[in-house]
């Protein structure tokens, strides 16, 4: 299995790095060094970049090469394609580019509205020196660690830059995370959200970190419950680093609320499959703590983007309103910056190295005689009976008793969903729209508790504040109670409903 983790460095720790004692003590010759420059072309309004496309002119050592990326950017799990043509000097060569698009009509047709995107212009540079070691830890087990140290540039701004790109090639896998882990503590790493090409857009201020949503997932009939496991884990870290950089750096919200749907999605699968493979309790523990963080952060923005402008948009007329907006503003962009403090700390970046060190042992783990379709039925009936159970005793009036409903409507979706590959869509798309209903239901009800408790707290911080929060408080209890009349329905609703029955024989996964 290919493992490669990126991450950035601080400049000033360069020199400490190179005489790291550690690193020599591993590398099995002196570092292949060289000079990089590579140009980044497109048209003034940017129709490459918006079509997910990178077109560069790059040099390594004494050779130029013309390369045309599509879906660029770290953590796009979507499958990319790459075109090359050697060049002489670090001019665009239009021609091969035309003649490129000719022989793949299909990908120009897909992509642009004129047959050749014109004004063709370079966008920024990006020059740096590149070093490769190749490690040798003994055993069979090889590396190559690169860094990259520079600067990305355009008329007129510039961004200093410093990656390590640290790539497991053979062996075990023990001595290269260890590695890995001691490099992250001995230089305070951090993760490298952005590839190039994304930090030279954003000299322009131009963001292209769309949210990921979560990927279906596809199991086979007859696969064991470990290589199942492997599978949804991955697919749930996929979603979790493919929503980082948008929440690291621009801290969008789409992209801050679907991180934290993968960690939830992510904690939800370690549980299910706790029997069988359990996780270290240092990543449980970090990752409740990061889930906390974007947890903070999406309550005050549900509170300021939604919840606080659809009341005062109807009562504009209700004493300090305005400027209890701007304070809950001001405490959603305080918690973005938590977020970003959070996700660029040396504990997420350990987090991370943790996280993939356990995926990539779960393979090692020893085969049970459970088939996996076995494995996902008794597991979604007995969460099914869990619901029904809290369902028959829910106090629809008491916030902790619809909580618990709520928690167990996830955990039952979320499996639901992982092992969707196993049951007929029909009854499955069905099963899904009644349990989604009932658990946004739940979940606005929860963001009302929620906004109550935050609005609360700004009334404690803000004295002269207390009326206004005092007036949101009530408006949005009466929404809830009348949300709640619904929710009974809904509970009847879901409680009528069969617990879903896997397709008969062997199939190919597909739905």
């Amino acid at each position: 299995m290919h493992i490669e983790l990126k991450f950035r460095i601080a400049a000033e720790d360069v020199p400490a790095f190179r005489r790291y004692p550690l690193l020599k003590s591993y590398m099995t010759s002196r570092a292949r060094t060289y000079q990089r420059t590579c140009v980044y072309f497109d048209t003034p309004d940017f129709q490459l970049n918006r079509h997910h496309v990178t077109l560069q002119v790059a040099r390594a050592g004494t050779g130029w090469r013309q390369t045309l990326t599509t879906n660029h950017g770290y953590g796009d799990s979507r499958s990319g394609r790459e075109w090359g043509v050697d060049v002489t000097g670090a001019n665009l060569n239009v021609s091969a580019l035309a003649q490129l698009f000719e022989q793949d009509p299909e990908f120009m047709h897909a992509r642009f509205d004129a047959p050749l995107p014109s004004g063709l212009i370079p966008i920024f540079t990006s020059t740096s020196r590149r070093s490769i070691w190749q490690l040798d830890f003994g055993h069979g087990q090889a590396a190559e660690l690169s860094m990259e140290h520079g600067d990305v540039r355009s008329a007129q701004r510039q961004v200093s830059v410093c990656d390590l790109i640290l790539a497991h090639h053979c062996g075990a896998t023990d001595a290269f995370f260890e590695f890995a882990l001691t490099l992250v503590r001995d230089f305070k790493l951090r993760l490298a959200f952005q590839n190039q090409a994304d930090i030279g857009y954003a000299l322009h201020d131009i963001y292209t970190f769309n949210a990921m949503t979560a990927k279906r997932i596809v199991l086979m009939p007859d696969i064991n419950i470990e290589e199942g496991m492997r599978i949804i884990i991955r697919n749930c870290l996929s979603q979790i680093v493919g929503n980082a950089a948008g929440a690291s750096i621009v801290a969008d919200l789409e992209c801050i609320h679907q991180m934290r749907v993968g960690l939830r999605r992510l904690r939800s699968a370690i549980e299910i499959f706790e029997p069988i493979v359990p996780c270290p309790e240092r990543i449980q523990t970090d990752l409740a703590w990061l889930s906390t963080e974007l947890g903070e952060a999406r309550d005050w923005d549900i509170l300021d983007a939604s919840t606080v402008p659809s009341i005062t948009g109807c009562r504009s007329d209700i004493d300090d309103m305005d400027v209890l907006q701007k304070k809950v503003h001001h405490e959603a962009a305080r918690k973005h910056r938590k977020v970003h403090v959070a996700l660029n700390s040396t504990r997420s970046a350990r987090l991370w190295v943790m996280l993939k060190q356990w995926a990539s042992q779960l393979g090692d783990a020893p085969v049970t005689a459970t088939a996996l379709r076995d494995f996902a039925r008794e597991n979604l009936s007995r969460r099914h009976k869990k619901i029904l159970k809290r369902c028959d005793v829910i106090e629809i009036s008491a916030p902790t008793s619809r909580h618990r409903v709520r928690i167990a409507c996830k955990s039952l979706r979320y499996a639901t969903e992982f092992f969707i590959s196993y049951y007929p869509r029909k009854s499955v798309n069905v099963f899904l729209a009644r349990l989604t209903e009932l658990q946004d239901t739940l979940g606005a009800s929860n963001d009302a508790t929620v906004a109550g408790r935050l609005l609360n707290t700004l009334a404690e911080k803000y004295p002269e504040l207390s009326g206004a929060c005092s007036y949101l408080m009530g408006y949005i209890a009466a929404q809830d109670d009348h949300r709640l009349l619904e929710f009974g329905r809904q509970i009847r609703c879901f409680s009528t409903l069969k617990k879903l029955a896997m397709r008969n024989g062997k199939r190919n996964g597909k739905h």
